[in-house]
């Protein structure tokens, strides 16, 4: 347990039915599915995970309400869903009538995408209605009637999770409580013909980012500027004043045991809620292995173990452009080999915001490719 949490964290005991046959298939056999509503009554511990999770947040938050002790705290509350299996309340599937589900206009590989950026889907290929479909490997396309399936129950595992956001939100009402919501990472639902997190794609790695502050603001402020998940905890620090401001990590890592690696958002909330701007990150980073160039199964694509990843693809995000390269990675001391490339993709979000048209042979952009390139081997400290 990380010596920062006082209390051990908690863990709902129905998790280990993750990836149990308890999904029900039209001839009333029970499978492993990737969609897979449920009537609650008839899981194990009759609950799911996340009801779990709920049941135990709003427990500790009844308990402090009641206490006299009037210490601050950090809580934590992470759901699963909508992670995979789809697995929630049947009632939610009742909102999101497959009538009104629309495929994504990019629901095709992108163009010019290099073989070692593809993401295979290899997780949900591995469920039981999925694999019935018999969709081959590693390009085939997922037919449209159970693509519209998949983002239909993805849809409806959203507001599952949004109802349980809400009961908490209940909780503390009037309570002068700072809330953040967020994810740890996007999914593709058939954009570029992929599904899951496993890109660099703007899809696989936006996240919601919502925060609320007592008091700063009666109105919806909408922050345009470039920010990243490493900057929630320098901002939580500076909103509540718990610590003098957090140092950043040096390269050598002899600060680690309190630093950051992130920027705090407190200026651009407060200059937002005055209709100021003020200049965020120049740019943003992400980056995600490869065990090869071409797509395979063993070793995993989508999930390579550290032994072995041989490709890393980097990628820089600016206002305008997305840059990802992907190259040589020495998987003993986790360092890029910049002379080696397997692949390029230069996306420019003034004409392209869904990343479709991959840019990196325009003759025109050479030098756009160069600088984003220069910056993405400096790295986050030096740009």
């Amino acid at each position: 347990m990380p010596y920062s949490w006082s209390n051990k964290p908690f863990h709902p005991k129905t998790e280990a039915f993750k990836d149990a046959k308890v999904c029900i298939n039209p001839d009333g056999s029970l499978g492993r599915n990737l969609l897979c509503p449920v009537r609650i009554s008839d899981q194990p511990e009759e609950t799911l995970p996340d009801l779990e999770s709920l049941s135990a947040a709003l427990d500790f938050l009844e308990y402090r309400s009641n206490s006299s002790e009037l210490l601050p705290y950090f809580l934590a509350v992470g759901f699963h869903k909508p992670h995979i299996p789809f697995k929630f309340p049947v009632k939610y599937l009742n909102l999101h009538p497959i009538s009104k589900v629309k495929l994504p206009a990019n629901h095709w590989r992108s163009y010019s995408l290099p073989p070692v950026a593809w993401n295979p889907w290899l997780d949900i290929r591995k469920r039981d209605d999925v694999m019935k479909l018999n969709v081959s490997f590693p390009f085939g396309r997922i037919p449209d009637f159970f693509m519209k399936r998949i983002i239909q129950y993805y849809d409806a595992s959203v507001t599952y999770i949004d109802d349980l956001i809400g009961e908490i939100l209940r909780k503390i009402e009037g309570t002068n409580t700072i809330v953040v919501v967020t994810s740890d990472h996007g999914w593709s639902a058939g954009e570029h013909g992929e599904f899951s997190k496993y890109s660099n794609f703007d899809i696989a790695t936006r996240v919601p980012l919502i925060i609320h502050v007592p008091h700063l603001s009666e109105r919806e402020v909408i922050i345009e500027q470039l920010t990243e998940l490493v900057d929630l905890f320098p901002t939580l620090v500076d909103l509540t004043q718990v610590a003098h401001a957090i140092p950043l990590c040096d390269e050598k890592g002899t600060n680690k045991k309190l630093c950051t690696e992130g920027k705090s958002m407190v200026p651009l909330m407060t200059n937002a809620v005055k209709n100021l701007f003020v200049n965020g990150k120049q740019a943003i980073f992400s980056q995600y292995p490869r065990p090869g160039v071409f797509p395979t199964k063993t070793p995993n694509s989508d999930e390579p173990r550290l032994r072995d990843i041989k490709i890393m693809g980097y990628s820089i995000r600016t206002e305008r452009h997305r840059y990802t390269e992907w190259v040589h990675f020495n998987n003993s001391d986790c360092k890029p080999n910049w002379t080696q490339t397997f692949g390029s993709e230069l996306y420019d979000h003034s004409i392209d915001l869904d990343e479709n048209m991959n840019l990196i042979n325009r003759k025109e952009l050479i030098n756009v490719a160069k600088d984003l390139r220069r910056k993405l081997i400096l790295g986050w400290r030096y740009i």
